[in-house]
């Protein structure tokens, strides 16, 4: 069973809803249950309204969407604690796979497995649907950051697996601004400001190619040859935009890398080292720095486009620290490791899980590291730059299915995870990580003070506070 997992936009509350229908609203700091209530039928898409988070909006396999009332004065006034339903929109024809509210809050924008995308009124005085666009997305469309424009991909072959054409519209008009027909798409990645978008095709050789698109005049900047001769079942064909938003670095096979000028189009230069197919590319947030993951992980100076070092695992996932000084790698070998980028040392080598790690994470301050493998558990490591090696980690379960990717909470006080799997009944669990929100929840808890025998063990501190 699927688990949808939503923060609120204030980073207060914690919204989860299973693909039956149960939806529960929780307090993140504490973990109490303040909302429980039934949306059906099948949830298919889930999330809160902007910018207030004071309405959640579920997204049905009908093709309905309904919006509820989940404000905290529901609570307060009334004693309730159950959602109150606000209304239904109706007019799509199948599931809805996408919704997300514009920044102001104001309009509601709706993708369908019916290749529409609508944009709804949901203001006091709407609750209804304004514009309706007939060639839509599949199953996805968002915002852009100045809520004016929409973006979203859809299927005009039918046929085949996967999306095929970009669209651009006018969010308030529902005007087509841009249709962009880009192959059957393996990968993509949009610019930080959302003006350029690199879509990664794929199919039969001649279809490989990297192209970047100019999302505000519509201008296809270049194509290039990604053919990967040596595997074309190999999924991911690595691609990742600079943060500069000038430049891309993609996957072209044979193990290479290639660097394009997305103005010009021009090919800058050509990083080659691997033996295999580019899986997974990432910068480092000032975009000094590249990082690449193939048969092993290669760390490349960017700018002179030269390889620096070879680091000895091939990255499941790969990120660098919120400072770009660390690269951490989740290892098949059920291993995670977090790298200098300066010297290519390891710094520390996180043993603890039972097989395969899939997701590294880390926290917004780059002092801890979550882990999700395939054991079931996300662990929550200590890698500040003091961290002993010896310092077990922060265990989470949550059943027996995998664990999924973990996120830390914008304050990174607390983190929320999910578990589910291939139709496995799905958990969702919060942990505090703050000392002073444990502290909270267990003077909540426990009936008399704690030992400093216990403070040490339990609270890793040499006396009680």
């Amino acid at each position: 069973m699927y688990v949808y997992v939503a923060y609120s936009p204030d980073g207060k509350r914690i919204a989860t809803a299973t693909m039956d229908g149960a939806v529960n609203v929780w307090d993140a700091m504490s973990g109490r249950a303040l909302l429980s209530f039934t949306a059906s039928p099948t949830i298919r898409s889930f999330a809160f309204d902007r910018p207030l988070g004071t309405r959640l909006i579920t997204g049905h396999n009908d093709g309905t969407i309904k919006v509820w009332d989940v404000s905290s004065t529901l609570t307060q006034a009334s004693g309730s604690t159950t959602g109150q339903l606000l209304f239904t929109l109706a007019g799509h024809g199948s599931s809805i796979w996408g919704v997300e509210a514009s920044p102001d809050g104001k309009q509601l924008v709706t993708a369908s497995y019916d290749s529409t995308v609508r944009i709804w009124d949901i203001t006091d005085n709407g609750t209804s649907e304004w514009l309706t666009i007939a060639d839509g997305a599949c199953c996805n469309a968002i915002y852009s950051p100045d809520g004016k424009r929409l973006i979203g991909a859809s299927r005009i072959d039918t046929s085949r697996y996967g999306t095929n054409r970009m669209n651009v519209w006018d969010a308030t008009t529902g005007q087509l601004l841009r249709t962009i027909d880009t192959g059957q798409m393996c990968g993509g990645d949009v610019s930080r400001d959302q003006k350029r978008f690199v879509t990664v095709t794929c199919g039969t050789v001649a279809e490989h190619t990297a192209k970047v698109w100019d999302l505000d005049t519509g201008n296809q900047l270049f194509s290039a040859p990604t053919a990967n001769i040596d595997d074309l079942t190999t999924f991911g064909y690595g691609a990742a935009f600079h943060p500069d938003g000038m430049h891309i670095a993609a996957a072209t096979g044979k193990g290479n890398i290639t660097i394009w000028d997305v103005n010009s189009g021009r090919e800058v230069m050509t990083l080659s080292g691997h033996m295999g197919n580019v899986n997974i590319l990432a910068y480092s947030p000032d975009g000094t720095i590249l990082a690449s993951s193939a048969e092993n992980v290669k760390i490349w100076d960017a700018p002179a486009g030269k390889e620096v070092r070879t680091l000895p695992t091939r990255g499941m996932s790969v990120t660098f620290s919120p400072d770009g000084t660390r690269l951490a790698t989740a290892n098949n070998d059920g291993t995670a490791t977090v790298w200098d980028v300066a010297s290519g040392k390891e710094s520390q080598t996180l043993r603890g899980h039972t097989g395969r790690v899939f997701t590294v994470a880390f926290s917004p301050d780059g002092n801890r590291l979550a882990t999700g493998g395939e054991d079931t558990t996300i662990k929550i490591w200590n890698v500040s730059p003091g961290a002993s090696a010896g310092e077990q980690p922060l265990t989470l379960y949550g059943g027996s299915t995998t664990a999924l990717t973990p996120q830390f909470s914008p304050d990174g006080k607390r983190l929320v995870a999910g578990w589910s799997w291939r139709g496995a009944s799905g958990s969702v669990r919060v942990l505090a990580l703050d000392l002073n929100d444990l502290l909270a929840i267990a003077r909540s808890r426990v009936t008399r003070a704690l030992t400093n025998d216990e403070c040490q063990k339990f609270l890793h501190v040499d006396k009680c506070p």
